[in-house]
């Protein structure tokens, strides 16, 4: 088995060779000729010096070897390289950069509980849960709640991410499959069943506060998807979309301004290098996770306002919410954060 890695002009970072089992007797050994992989990984051989190896090989090598950058940019941080051979042939070659970590190390830090981030989201989903699972069993025995609604909205989830699974999943031809689907399956099961409970809670509770709000909706179960009700909600909402776009950006370009340490600039569309399968996996689960998502959101801000009987206290309670797991970016994550929690409320 062999593999590599390359950066994305194509220049190469990691090389691997797993050898095989057997041993196959040689005549003679020859030294290993580690100028192909040099001139493979664009580095100039004479501006690396050997040196002392310091990690291992990924597997068994009878001879390790080190190079060295002889002029780096800066002495305390120079490139090395580190390789391995077995029988004179390379089965290791690595560029190892000033900010490199050698693989198979232990963590730093116990990983055995939960973060503080970690904790609060699953505090979170487990009161959504039950908050919504005894809306919804009041509902269903006071005889309220739109079942076929309920039912659509759980059928299209299902299907969103089912297509995810079948997309998304490294298929085998073989009896591994059948566990594969069972897994897929099971997922999309769940989700679909947890977005029929949180619809049958929040239905009746949506219908007697804001009616005029579930006319589009119900329109749109319907199958009137030219209706002009319908495109007005779904201008709205992709406009508030394009606003909380813009407005990660904008916290982006605040943070590299006034943060001593900028942030590393995220890349949320990497799956477009992944291929055309990678985008349609995308844009098949991307209606789905936003529906559960506003599902969750709707059910949360109703909690709220259950608690704190008044709704601009909800509203607020709820931005402060949203923005907690922000908080960890700093002040200005979290003040954005706070702006686009309102932008979802309105």
């Amino acid at each position: 088995m062999v593999g590599i890695e390359l950066d994305p002009i194509g220049r190469l970072i990691r090389f691997e060779a797993v050898p095989s089992s057997v041993t196959a007797p040689t005549a003679a050994h020859r030294p290993p000729d580690w100028e192909a992989l040099f001139a493979e990984a664009g580095l100039d051989r004479a501006a690396f010096a050997p040196t002392e190896s310091r990690w291992l090989p990924p597997f068994f090598a009878d001879s390790r070897t080190a190079w060295a950058e002889g002029a780096p940019e800066r002495a305390d941080r120079p490139r090395r390289v580190e390789a391995a051979a077995n029988n004179g042939r390379p089965m290791y070659f690595e560029l190892v950069e000033p900010w490199s970590r050698p693989p198979r190390m232990p963590p730093g830090e116990s990983r055995t509980g939960f973060t503080a981030i970690q904790l609060f989201l699953a505090s979170l989903f487990t009161v959504l849960l039950i908050g919504g699972s005894l809306l919804a069993r009041r509902n269903l025995r006071l005889g309220r709640g739109d079942r076929r609604g309920a039912l659509r909205v759980a059928t299209f989830i299902f299907t969103c991410f089912m297509l995810d699974w079948a997309l998304e999943t490294r298929h085998v031809g073989n009896i591994s499959e059948y566990p594969l689907f069972i897994e897929g399956v099971g997922q999309a099961l769940f989700l679909a069943a947890l977005s029929w409970l949180i619809y049958i809670a929040l239905e009746p509770l949506i219908r007697r506060r804001w009616p005029d709000s579930l006319i589009a909706w119900t329109r749109l179960l319907s199958g009137r998807l030219t209706d002009p009700l319908v495109g007005r909600v779904l201008l709205a909402g992709a406009l508030v979309g394009v606003f909380l776009a813009i407005l990660s950006e904008v916290e982006q370009l605040m943070r590299r301004a006034f943060e001593a340490t900028p942030p590393i600039p995220p890349f949320p569309w990497n799956l477009t290098l992944r291929g055309p399968r990678a985008v349609a996996d995308h844009l098949v689960a991307g209606p789905a996770v936003t529906m559960l998502l506003a599902l969750g959101f709707a059910l949360l801000f109703f909690l709220l306002r259950a608690v704190l009987r008044k709704e601009w206290l909800a509203a607020g309670a709820f931005a402060l919410i949203m923005a907690v797991p922000l908080e960890v970016g700093g002040p200005i994550a979290w003040a954005v954060g706070l702006v686009g929690a309102a932008a979802l409320i309105l």
